[in-house]
């Protein structure tokens, strides 16, 4: 996806996929904010979430990954942390 916008090392893909990632947080959280502010039910932000699960599956898939190739536990365990961090905001 992100050599579609012409993205070519490694490093432009990270910060692509980094800034896709914190522009979904932060819609996620006004998404709910919203919600809670709301006097009747708004629509649902479907593609949104899906994309929040995805990525949210993504890191569940690279905690395995680095557990089962015997990475340090320290990072494991940041990495794990980032996880819970994220699951916490899939509450919409």
């Amino acid at each position: 996806m992100a050599r579609d916008f012409g993205l070519e090392s490694t490093a432009e893909m990270d910060e692509y996929e980094t800034l896709m990632s914190t522009t979904d947080i932060e819609l996620l959280k006004t998404a709910w904010r919203n919600e809670k502010a709301a006097l009747e039910i708004l629509q649902f932000q479907a593609q949104l979430v899906k994309r929040g699960r995805e990525q949210i599956q993504l890191m569940e898939e690279t905690v395995e990954e680095f557990e089962d190739s015997g990475m340090d536990s320290l990072t494991v365990s940041l990495y794990q942390m980032d996880l819970e961090r994220g699951t916490g905001l899939n509450f919409y």
